[in-house]
């Protein structure tokens, strides 16, 4: 039946066979705590389900339990897991990062190489609309 191997044809195909991939996620840090030489922070999930405002009170939260004293209420992305090759930046949107999150789950890996291999400024575009840009058919 053609020369395509079927799925059941023995091989070990990751792709399918393997666990799906964990969701994004960056770690948050509060700036306060970083400037004081102590590391306060967070590592948030960005999975397809999470909204920004939840997100948001993730890094509320953290901030609130934070160790150094008086009012802390600044924070930077100091590290991300699961974003491929887009490089998440230290004071990036969390809409930008969510939003990225979810085209991953979408699309998968690809979307973001396709980011980066095009040159796209996700600042410069809003997200939604690159699905019209990325054609996956």
């Amino acid at each position: 039946m053609g020369g395509q191997p079927s799925p059941s044809d023995g091989i070990d195909r990751p792709e399918v066979n393997g666990p799906p991939p964990d969701p994004p996620r960056i770690y948050v840090a509060s700036l306060a705590d970083y400037n004081s030489g102590r590391l306060h922070g967070r590592w948030i999930e960005l999975g397809p389900d999470v909204e920004i405002a939840d997100v948001e009170i993730e890094i509320q939260d953290m901030l609130a339990t934070s160790p150094e004293s008086g009012v802390v209420e600044e924070y930077a992305i100091h590290d991300y897991e699961g974003f491929g090759q887009w490089q998440v930046e230290e004071y990036a949107p969390i809409r930008h990062i969510q939003l990225m999150a979810r085209k991953i789950a979408e699309h998968g890996q690809a979307f973001t190489a396709w980011v980066e291999n095009h040159g796209i400024c996700l600042y410069q575009h809003d997200l939604e609309d690159l699905d019209d840009m990325f054609d996956t058919k």
